[in-house]
Formats: C-alpha cells, structure tokens, sequence
C-alpha cells in the first residue's frame, strides 16, 4: 500500500494505520491518502467531516460504497474557508478514480484560461450533455472516452451549479459531446 502525507502549516501529522478511523489531524494541516487498492485506512463515513464525494456534498447518512482513491483530510477552518466550503467542521474530500479524458477536459479548460486555481485533491463534478453522471455512468462514460466525442467543456461556479439544484463547494465541469 502507497501512502502519501502532504502537510501544510509547518505540523508534522502522523496518522496511524488503524483500519477504519481517520487520522488525527492537526487544527492547522491538511493530509492527503492516496489510497489505491482501496484501502480500509480512511473511514469516509465518518460524519465528524463535512463531506465530499467527487466535488458533489454528500449527507449525512450517505453510504460511500464507490472505490475510492484519495481521502484529503483539510482541518484548518480559515483552509475550509479559503476553499469555499461552508462549514463549521473540518473538510473530507473523497474522490474515485480519475479517467485519462479527465485530464484532457482540464487542459481544455487551461487553455481557455477558465480553469480555476484549486489544490490538485480538488476534484470537480461533471456534467455531461446537461445531466449529472453518477460513479456507475462514469465508469462506463469516461473510461471509453475520447477526445473527439468532446464539442465543448466550460466550467460553472458553485453559484451557477445552484441554480441547477447541486450542492458543490467548487463549481462543476459542463462537458458537450458530439
């Protein structure tokens, strides 16, 4: 198993291997797991966080049952803050596999300069042809994708993702396929 720390705020935070419980985190740090064989290290159905799966805010009761990837855990409030989440506890950002079209989509949107500047454990929702794809859809959607199936892709801020009654602290990715 890989795992990879990466701390900021000058605090060293060492998270112990316990299956099923976070690590400690420190008031002032933010951790990283990179968890790929879906280690039982990051326990995402700890409600003490709140929640994100995929760039989409999960509840409560919310079972994360999809493959997971990263586990970021952010605990300083003023980094909680500074991300756009509205929150009064820390910050768990959940994320699955990422799909090689994916970072094809982000260069698009560099490359029009609308990309916006969150930390790489930041993952944003898609939407594709007007309609949010679950973990399912994306699996079958992105896995086979190619670059050529893509008309367009822009980005929409949280505000603009409201509208469309999706709750993300980070805004989402409009894909238009051919």
């Amino acid at each position: 198993m890989r795992v990879r720390f990466f701390i900021y705020g000058g605090l060293i935070c060492l998270a112990q291997g316990v299956v099923g419980q976070n690590p400690v985190i420190p008031a002032n740090s933010l951790v990283v797991i990179d968890l790929p064989d879906h280690s039982r290290m990051a326990n995402v159905k700890d409600t003490n966080y709140t929640r994100v799966l995929d760039g989409l805010y999960i509840e409560k009761n919310y079972p994360v049952n999809e493959p997971f990837k990263e586990v970021a855990y952010v605990g300083n409030m003023e980094d909680v803050k500074l991300l756009g989440v509205k929150s009064k506890k820390p910050l768990m950002l959940i994320n699955t596999k990422a799909f090689p079209i994916e970072a094809i989509i982000d260069t698009m949107l560099v490359r029009q300069n609308k990309f916006p500047d969150f930390p790489s454990y930041v993952k944003l929702p898609l939407l594709v042809n007007g309609k949010f794809i679950t973990y399912a859809e994306r699996l079958s959607l992105l896995s086979s994708m190619k670059q050529e199936a893509i008309k367009s892709v822009k980005y929409l801020n949280p505000d603009e993702a409201q509208k469309l009654n999706k709750e993300t602290p980070f805004g989402f990715i409009e894909v238009s396929l051919k």
